[in-house]
């Protein structure tokens, strides 16, 4: 194999002939709204059936599909009684204005799905997976590039949260209690003694992708409040010294669910997706007179995800030459960040809801599900449906959960007989009771980053059992980044991470020693003739950290889906 300079890329690019076929003649981008009976979505489910769109005629294109859940986040204060934190240069703030940066969603807007339900056609094609989310958010860590992120983070809430920001603390401090990774320093910090990062820079690009536009430099003379807030886009109202509310876009694409990302064009067939949400979420902060942040009543009917973030109560002090440093509340350098300027001994009720909250309404009111539809040319269509029937495979989940003890080695069978099997993941989570004295779940907690994340821990003497027999060779193995690069690097990416100047990961050996410890174990390699025979599949190991770890297991299985693309049919 030679290798590609520039003068052989000029001149294949002076001497490449430009292709001038038009497949097709017209493309249209509709929506259909939700059949969700309820105007408040107390069910929290959402379902959509595309009649309408199987009806035109047209060849439907899920892959560049998207779900869009219009979402409103109400926080309010109540209860204020001690002093006030000083905002810059001394001035107190409204109590909830000037706070902007306090709240934002976890990682990835998949944090909002619980289960996800899928027919085509009348027939099951995607079971209901619990805490699918987790699942999400793990495949676009794998998948997703630096420019992924860059270009489609602001549209999907996708920002990395910084691995090494995480910290500790049995009781309430500024930054909560349990595991936190909520610091949004305006400027990147980074402690020796800390391991790295101070802030979440992650956390703090999602602060950002809220905007306000009551007094941002005269952008409202522009682009006023009353006008984003008609044309839906993420801005936060500040109502009133009370009261805060986020106006939310939240895309889903449906390339990133499974079945849509293996679904071809086709024409007549209908699909119905029914959504479990992560919605009418709601819990209480309260700010002590120190400064310390707890949180208590957290509600979620669906399980324990919280898809919330609330920020540290941070100062960050800039040198202002000439200042004596004896009060920096009143230092014309202090900048308070995050949660710093809300008032302290007060607390704050926050809400969310789809499509109103509290009485507070999104410009939309019904979520939507936005697919592309295609008319070919008749030569285009000729050639496409030259082979209409088409054999789709496509990933499915089986589900597990269990509770490791720290310091006892685990035993546990994830399922007695399955076939098809691709991959085991297990996503470790402190084990709810566990995370400071309040034992909030993790997943719960608004100051950490789980379920964008995992927990940070540590595992030895590791090996899974498929049909009784060991995975890896040895009785048990040390699984670290090794084993984890081996059994995943760059498998959904390009060139599986060979070629220099192409990867498609965001999980780094960094990361993968703190809070995104993924464990990855690729059962696929095996004769075409063994996948259909069903095996059991056991987990061993030890918990080495200091807490006990709940293991969410994800089991991916092949499945197929035979479909007339002409008529829509299914055939099997």
């Amino acid at each position: 194999m030679s290798f590609q300079t520039i003068d052989n890329a000029i001149f294949k690019a002076a001497t490449h002939d430009e292709v001038l076929e038009k497949p097709f003649l017209e493309k249209n981008f509709m929506y259909v709204q939700d059949q969700n009976p309820s105007t408040n979505y107390s069910t929290n489910q959402v379902t959509f059936s595309t009649e309408v769109l199987s009806n035109n005629g047209r060849y439907n294109n899920f892959i560049e599909g998207m779900v869009m859940l219009p979402t409103v986040i109400h926080v309010t204060g109540a209860g204020v009684s001690g002093a006030v934190n000083a905002g810059v240069g001394g001035a107190p703030p409204v109590i909830l204005g000037g706070t902007d940066f306090m709240l934002a969603l976890k990682n990835s807007n998949c944090n909002l799905i619980h289960s996800m339900k899928v027919d085509y056609n009348n027939g099951q094609v995607v079971q209901g997976c619990d805490y699918l989310n987790n699942y999400l958010n793990f495949i676009q860590h794998s998948e997703m590039s630096l420019q992924d992120e860059e270009l489609n983070g602001p549209f999907l809430g996708y920002a990395k949260d910084s691995s090494t920001a995480w910290s500790y603390s049995n009781n309430a401090s500024s930054f909560g209690h349990g595991i936190c990774n909520n610091s949004n320093l305006l400027v990147p910090s980074h402690s020796a003694s800390n391991k790295g990062e101070i802030n979440n820079e992650g956390f703090r690009k999602r602060c950002g992708y809220f905007h306000n536009y009551e007094n941002a430099d005269g952008k409202k003379l522009v682009l006023s409040k009353d006008n984003r807030k008609s044309s839906a886009t993420n801005i936060v109202d500040n109502v009133d010294a009370n009261n805060k509310v986020y106006y939310y876009n939240c895309y889903i694409r449906l390339r990133d669910l499974p079945f849509f990302d293996k679904l071809c064009l086709i024409r007549s067939g209908t699909v119905r997706i029914t959504f479990t949400l992560n919605n009418n979420v709601s819990f209480n902060i309260n700010k002590s007179a120190a400064g310390n942040l707890t949180v208590n009543s957290f509600i979620n009917n669906s399980g324990l995800t919280n898809p919330l973030m609330i920020a540290a109560s941070y100062k960050e002090i800039r040198e202002v030459v000439g200042a004596a440093i004896t009060d920096v509340a009143t230092m014309e350098g202090f900048i308070p960040c995050g949660s710093a300027p809300l008032p302290l001994d007060t607390t704050f009720s926050v809400k969310m809801g789809i499509g109103q909250c509290n009485g507070y309404q999104h410009a939309i009111r019904q979520c939507r599900l936005y697919v592309p539809h295609y008319s070919f040319s008749p030569k285009g269509e000729e050639l496409y449906l030259a082979n209409p029937v088409r054999s789709i495979k496509y990933l499915d989940l089986d589900y597990y959960t269990f509770t490791a003890t720290k310091n006892q080695q685990f035993n546990q069978l994830i399922t007695n007989g399955a076939s098809r099997m691709r991959r085991l993941i297990m996503i470790g989570f402190i084990a709810n009771g566990s995370n400071g004295s309040t034992n909030l779940s993790p997943l719960s907690s608004p100051f950490a980053s789980e379920p964008s994340t995992t927990s940070p821990f540590s595992l030895s003497n590791f090996n899974v059992k498929v049909g009784g027999v060991n995975h890896y060779e040895a009785n048990s193995v040390e699984y670290d980044y090794e084993y984890f690069l081996q059994e995943l690097n760059g498998q959904q990416g390009i060139n599986a991470n060979q070629t220099q100047g192409l990867c498609s990961s965001r999980i780094s050996l960094q990361d993968y020693n703190n809070n995104y410890h993924y464990i990855v174990v690729n059962l696929d390699r095996k004769l075409k003739e063994n996948e259909d025979v069903a095996q059991s599949l056991a987990v061993i190991g030890t918990i080495d950290s200091e807490l006990p770890v709940t293991f969410h297991c994800y089991i991916e299985r092949y499945k197929t889906i035979v479909i007339n693309t002409e008529s829509g049919a299914r055939e099997n």
